[in-house]
C-alpha cells in the first residue's frame, strides 16, 4: 500500500521491471532500500511486474520486510500483463511520484548505499539537471569478474557520441517532467527504446545533460540486449534513420565517420551490412570515407579468419547455450 508523500527536497522513484525474476530481484530491491537518505526527502520503489509465474513479488516483499525501513521510503507493487519491458517502464513513469527517475532491472543494482545521496548533491545545482549519467560496473554472466564502463566519452558532446553507442540506463537519472514531455519510451522499438529516448534528449538541445564521474549501478551482462545484440543494432540504426536531424548532410557525414570508427574494432561487426547502403545514399563526396570503410572491412575479414576469432566465437556459443539453460531453469 502506498502512503501519502510530503514533497520537498530531492524526490526519487526507482522503477524496477520484473518478469519471473525470483532468483535476482531480492538483491535489486535491497540495493534501493538500503540507500543513505542524505539530501533526499523520499525514495519510492515501484516494482512493475509482468504477471510473473514464479514467486518474484513474494521474494521482493520478503527482502524488504526483513529490513528496517526508514519512514521516507515507500514501495508499491503492480503485477499485470504488459506489452514488454518498455511498456512496463512507461506504466512506472505514469505512476511515479518522484521528480527524478531511475530504471533498475531485476538483475541489476545500485552500486553502493550512497549512490542516491551523491546524485542528490549534484541535482541541487541551479538550473537543475534533466539527465545525469554515471558509470556502470558490468559483471559477467557468472558474476566472477567486473569491468567499469565509464560514460565520460559521451561528454561534452553527447549527440555525436550517441551515433555509435547508447548510454547505460541503469546509471542514468532522468527528470520525470522531461521524460513525460518526450512521450516516454517509444513502444515501436521493443529492443532499443532506451536509445531512442537518449537520442531524443540529446537532439532536443534544450535539456541540461551532465556526467557524474562515479559508479552508480552494477549491470548484469546477461541482459536481453547483450544476448540479442543483432536485434538491438537493427533498431539502433533504424532509429537514426528516422530522426529528422540526423538526415541533414552534416549529420549523415558524422554518422558514417562514427560507423567507420566502430568497424575498426571487433565488436563493430554488427550492422556492417547497413553501412554500404548508407554510403551509397550520401549526396556529397564520401570517397575518403568509402576507402576507410573498405579498409575496415578487410581488417574484419582477416580477423574473422584468425584462430583467436574462432576461439572467441566458440566462447560466445557456450555463453548462448548457458543462457538458454538458465532461462529454462528459471521458467521450469
Amino acid at each position: 500500500m502506498r502512503r501519502a508523500l510530503q514533497l520537498r527536497m530531492t524526490r526519487f522513484t526507482v522503477i524496477t521491471v520484473t518478469k519471473n525474476a525470483a532468483a535476482t530481484v531480492a538483491d535489486a530491491v535491497r540495493s534501493v532500500a538500503t540507500q543513505s537518505f542524505e539530501g533526499i526527502e523520499f525514495l519510492e520503489l515501484l516494482v512493475i511486474d509482468g504477471a510473473s509465474a514464479d514467486a518474484t513479488l513474494v521474494v521482493a516483499q520478503a527482502a524488504l520486510e526483513a529490513l528496517t525501513l526508514p519512514s521516507n521510503f515507500y514501495y508499491h507493487y503492480v503485477s499485470e500483463p504488459d506489452n514488454g519491458i518498455y511498456d512496463a517502464m512507461n506504466r512506472g513513469i505514469a505512476a511515479a511520484q518522484g521528480d527524478y527517475l531511475l530504471f533498475l532491472n531485476a538483475d541489476d543494482g545500485l552500486y553502493d548505499d550512497r549512490v542516491l545521496a551523491a546524485v542528490a548533491a549534484e541535482l541541487h545545482s541551479s538550473p537543475p539537471w534533466d539527465l545525469m549519467v554515471g558509470d556502470v560496473a558490468v559483471y559477467s554472466p557468472l558474476r566472477s569478474e567486473r569491468a567499469v564502463v565509464t560514460s565520460a566519452a559521451f561528454f561534452p558532446d553527447p549527440l555525436t557520441a550517441l551515433l555509435g553507442a547508447t548510454m547505460p540506463h541503469q546509471a542514468s537519472v532522468f527528470r520525470r517532467r522531461m521524460v513525460l514531455e518526450l512521450g516516454g519510451f517509444d513502444l515501436n522499438y521493443p529492443w532499443a527504446a532506451d536509445y531512442a529516448l537518449f537520442l531524443a534528449i540529446a537532439a532536443a538541445g534544450t535539456y541540461r545533460v551532465g556526467y557524474l564521474p562515479r559508479i552508480l549501478a552494477s549491470y548484469n551482462q546477461d541482459g536481453r540486449s547483450f544476448w540479442q545484440a543483432e536485434h538491438y543494432m537493427t533498431e539502433f540504426l533504424h532509429i537514426q534513420d528516422q530522426h529528422p536531424l540526423l538526415q541533414q548532410p552534416e549529420w549523415r557525414d558524422k554518422r558514417l565517420q562514427k560507423y567507420v570508427e566502430i568497424l575498426s574494432r571487433p565488436q563493430g561487426q554488427l550492422g556492417l551490412w547497413r553501412l554500404g547502403d548508407l554510403a551509397a545514399g550520401m549526396p556529397q563526396d564520401v570517397g575518403t570515407l568509402r576507402v576507410r570503410l573498405a579498409a575496415a572491412e578487410q581488417r574484419i575479414a582477416a580477423m574473422e579468419r584468425s584462430k583467436f576469432w574462432q576461439l572467441r566465437q566458440r566462447v560466445h556459443a557456450w555463453k548462448s547455450r548457458w543462457h538458454g539453460l538458465r532461462h529454462l531453469w528459471r521458467n521450469r
